[in-house]
């Protein structure tokens, strides 16, 4: 590298951790259902930590793309938040410790921060890597979701169902971590799950709390679901109750459950026997590949049913707001903070 390596960051109290494993987040791309986020937000609100480097926002961000948050009250600024990239450590009550990256992506400088980041994990002991991402699938939220895993190497990828063809897409932060640091010699794994698409631009806990279960079982780590999982039970209460007002939502979630239980997995979550394994890629299919891959009728009363759609969103958007209103401990952590303990609302960035 042309500079030393602490140029770009700087050592913090638990700067002396040492742990087997990192898990990335760097929020800016593709989430479906904020899955990743709330997963890496449980994270730090529910286990101590300790900050071990915070990356310098001024070299890698660019702060027209990525505001900082201000907050106003009574026309007095009260509170600036800045965009922030941070090097965590937790630890579990056993005392098992992990590494987690979160804040935003770096706007500029990917390779030198990917070249920091590896000289970092190097001399803090990390051997593996895993990053977070929630992608819209279709499923209904009735059933159960799932998790899938890519990796730097065949050797990485579990049992799972196989992908049909090749997929291209434009990388986030994330992946490009996962891809550089599988090639300069980390056991680098990615973990997606899907989402329903029809609930994929909101909060989908239930998605969070299947990609800790993976994390723990990788990590061996004990990982607190208790305030997640009542999340999740929460959403499933709001989405059920909208349904019953919206009879074309139902619909949809109806067909959605047969093809699931008849062509996809079996209801005892075996497959069905001389049934294909269904591939990653056709659970994976967003909207425009749901329509095209259906029969024109289909396509049709799809595109009929998105005021429904619509009005799903938007009845559970004022539950929402009608429960925050009764309970100010709703207000939910911004994942912008600095730590786990900021509660902001989030802001829509220029």
């Amino acid at each position: 590298m042309d500079q030393p390596t602490s140029a770009l960051y700087e050592l913090g109290p638990g700067g002396q951790a040492r742990a087997p494993f990192l898990l990335h987040y760097l929020h800016g791309a593709l989430d479906s259902g904020d899955a990743g986020r709330l997963a890496v937000r449980q994270i730090l609100s529910s286990m101590p930590c300790r900050r071990v480097a915070t990356f310098s926002p001024d070299a890698l961000i660019d702060y027209r793309a990525r505001r900082p948050i201000i907050e106003m009250t009574n026309w007095v600024i009260s509170q600036t938040q800045d965009p922030y990239i941070a090097l965590d450590v937790v630890e579990d009550y056993m005392g098992r410790t992990m590494f987690v990256l979160h804040g935003s992506e770096p706007d500029v400088r990917w390779q030198e921060f990917a070249a920091t980041l590896a000289d970092v994990l190097r001399s803090h002991g990390v051997t593996m890597t895993a990053s977070l991402m929630g992608f819209a699938a279709t499923l209904p939220h009735t059933r159960a979701t799932f998790v899938h895993r890519t990796g730097s190497s065949p050797e990485l990828i579990p049992d799972q169902p196989a992908q049909t063809g090749q997929v291209t897409m434009r990388a986030s932060m994330d992946l490009y971590l996962q891809s550089y640091l599988g090639r300069v010699g980390f056991d680098s794994v990615g973990l997606v799950v899907g989402v329903p698409y029809y609930l994929s631009e909101m909060e989908y806990p239930s998605a969070a709390v299947a990609l800790l279960e993976k994390v723990s079982d990788m990590t061996e780590l004990s990982l607190p679901l208790g305030d997640l999982e009542a999340y999740a039970a929460s959403m499933r209460t709001r989405v059920d109750a909208a349904m019953d007002e919206t009879s074309e939502i139902a619909a949809i979630v109806s067909q959605l459950e047969r093809d699931y239980d008849n062509e996809i997995w079996h209801p005892s979550g075996d497959v069905e026997q001389g049934m294909p394994l269904p591939t990653g890629e056709a659970l994976a299919q967003s909207l425009e590949d749901f329509l095209e891959h259906n029969d024109r009728q289909r396509a049709r009363r799809f595109e009929a049913d998105a005021p429904a759609r619509r009005s799903l969103r938007e009845r559970l958007r004022k539950r929402g707001r009608h429960a925050a209103a009764k309970d100010p401990s709703t207000t939910e952590h911004d994942p912008s903070a600095p730590g786990p303990q900021g509660r902001h609302r989030r802001v829509s960035e220029d």
